[in-house]
């Protein structure tokens, strides 16, 4: 329930709003630095639901962010 409010609020947040992600600039401002990004999660971790607030539950933002990577390790912990 918690998470469902949290990005709730998230989303209706007035810079939210303006397409202003705070988190999202901030993931492609540093690969704009050249940095790379490899993001590791597991089925059912709870990083996916961040992962959705910040970069939306289809996470193509997130994918067209130039180096970035993503794995997910089945059973990780």
């Amino acid at each position: 329930g918690l998470e469902a409010v949290k990005s709730t609020v998230s989303m209706l947040h007035p810079a939210a709003l303006l397409g202003q992600r705070r988190v999202e600039r901030w993931m492609r401002d540093l690969c704009g630095r050249g940095v790379r990004v490899l993001i590791v999660t597991s089925e059912g971790d709870l990083s996916l639901k961040e992962i959705a607030r910040h970069f939306g539950s289809e996470e193509e933002r997130l994918d067209s962010i130039r180096g970035v990577t993503r794995v997910s390790l089945p059973n990780a912990d």
